[in-house]
């Protein structure tokens, strides 16, 4: 469906309760992104594209806007928790 309105479809990954962003989030981020790089080059190497190296650098493709959208989400809960701490904190203070 996604390719018959030339669009790609990207499977989120599922956000665990417990997990915050960290270094590690932006790590395998940079990781997936490099990935991409390195699969360019070769795929480039001859100086065409084939049909299986632009299914394969798509799903590369793929693995990085999860890892980025990952990343993002982690992010948005830490920022919630934190204020949801200080509102906690203001209320506890009157």
């Amino acid at each position: 469906m996604a390719q018959a309105v030339g669009a790609m479809l990207v499977v989120l990954p599922r956000m665990d309760g417990g997990h915050t962003a960290t270094t590690r989030d932006v790590a395998t981020l940079m990781r997936e992104c490099a990935e991409v790089v390195a699969a360019v080059a070769d795929a480039d190497a001859d100086g065409r594209v084939t049909e299986r190296e632009l299914r394969e650098l798509g799903q590369q493709w793929a693995d990085v806007v999860a890892a980025g959208q990952l990343m993002m989400r982690n992010l948005q809960a830490r920022l919630e928790s934190e204020v949801q701490q200080h509102r906690a904190a203001v209320e506890a203070a009157r």
